[in-house]
């Protein structure tokens, strides 16, 4: 999803959007910041609290980035997504 508003966007491929369907928050796809440049993105512009960086672990977060960069987001199931919004669940 950055990429996608980052790069693509700007260059006029502006009108679609982004759905993000979430099968299992405990996995949050955590790696260390540099790891975005070799996906060509700017590892400044995203390793930032309201972008994609990790809340806990100082490091960069699959999941958040995609639940920020989604014009949605969904789960699984409507019973999973109860499950989300209980307390101590694993969302990003």
């Amino acid at each position: 999803a950055p990429l996608y508003w980052d790069v693509y966007a700007n260059l006029g491929f502006n009108s679609a959007r982004i759905c993000f369907t979430c099968h299992n928050f405990e996995y949050q796809g955590t790696a260390p910041a540099r790891d975005l440049a070799w996906c060509g993105l700017d590892v400044e512009h995203l390793d930032r609290p309201d972008r994609m960086r990790d809340n806990s672990h100082g490091r960069i977060n699959a999941v958040k980035g995609a639940v920020v960069y989604s014009n949605i987001v969904t789960t699984v199931s409507p019973t999973y997504a109860l499950e989300v919004l209980s307390q101590g669940s694993n969302g990003p």
